[in-house]
């Protein structure tokens, strides 16, 4: 072989490490982004159920504190006793409060 020939097949065998060099690093990435978006996924989903328990907790709180200021608006019509109906209203507003926190608290 001529020292030109050489040369090329030399020149063609260091681009052709350089390149499968730059593939393998290429690939060690890929996987390292597929990992991480695997997990970021996995994240996702588990926010996600998160919100949804959250939001089922929230229209929970909701209907309780609905509830509560129903019993307080059929204790007023119903105007029982004096410091019978103070204590049911005092506990009521009790109960609101405790809902009226516990919805700030979510949000």
């Amino acid at each position: 072989m001529t020292t030109k020939i050489r040369q090329y097949i030399e020149t063609v065998r260091t681009m052709f490490e350089q390149e499968r060099a730059q593939l393998l690093a290429e690939r060690e990435k890929n996987e390292r982004l597929r990992t991480e978006l695997d997990e970021k996924a996995k994240q996702l989903h588990a926010h996600t159920e998160l919100i949804g328990n959250l939001e089922n907790d929230i229209s929970q709180l909701k209907s309780e504190l609905d509830e509560n200021k129903k019993r307080i608006s059929d204790l007023d019509a119903q105007a029982g006793s004096g410091s019978e109906r103070n204590e049911q209203i005092d506990e009521l507003v009790k109960e609101i409060e405790y809902c009226i926190s516990k919805l700030k608290d979510r949000n």
